[in-house]
């Protein structure tokens, strides 16, 4: 587990740097009192590199031996269904629109979850997709995909 942990935190690191150049390329906005279009990403990648320096620093000070670690194939699969929940929600997003989409997403993802209650399953996902689309919309005037219902 120890030489993992030495992989992934570099890989990590890696991938923050290559991160940092992309947001570096990013158009700056000249609106008076502002943070500007680069602020969030440049948070999430300090945020990255301190975690993989984490990773890094347990790995290295860690006198844990490198153990075999399995994964039992029905998490495998979970795993696997949930990337592929995620596509299937970025691709339906364009054609059918936020709202309904993201309703069935969550309505998804609450039943992985473990909660097997059909009401509040069904509260839940409108609920929070009504607040997080009126938020979006009021408070960040963020246009979200319409779709075909909008």
């Amino acid at each position: 587990m120890r030489f993992a942990n030495i992989i992934i935190s570099l890989t990590l690191l890696a991938f923050a740097g290559f991160y940092g150049v992309l947001i570096s390329r990013l158009p700056d906005r000249d609106l008076p009192h502002t943070l500007g279009a680069a602020f969030m990403p440049w948070l999430l990648a300090g945020f990255l590199v301190f975690l993989s320096l984490l990773l890094l620093f347990n790995a290295i000070v860690s006198k844990n031996d490198d153990t075999k670690v399995s994964l039992p194939k029905r998490d495998l699969f979970g795993i696997a269904g949930f990337l592929l929940l995620i596509v299937l929600y970025v691709k339906l997003m364009d054609y059918l629109g936020f709202v309904p989409v993201t309703i069935v997403f969550l309505a998804c993802l609450t039943w992985a979850a473990g909660s097997r209650k059909p009401l509040g399953i069904v509260v839940f996902s409108i609920t929070t997709t009504v607040i997080v689309y009126l938020l979006f919309q009021t408070f960040f005037s963020i246009q979200l995909p319409a779709g075909i219902f909008f």
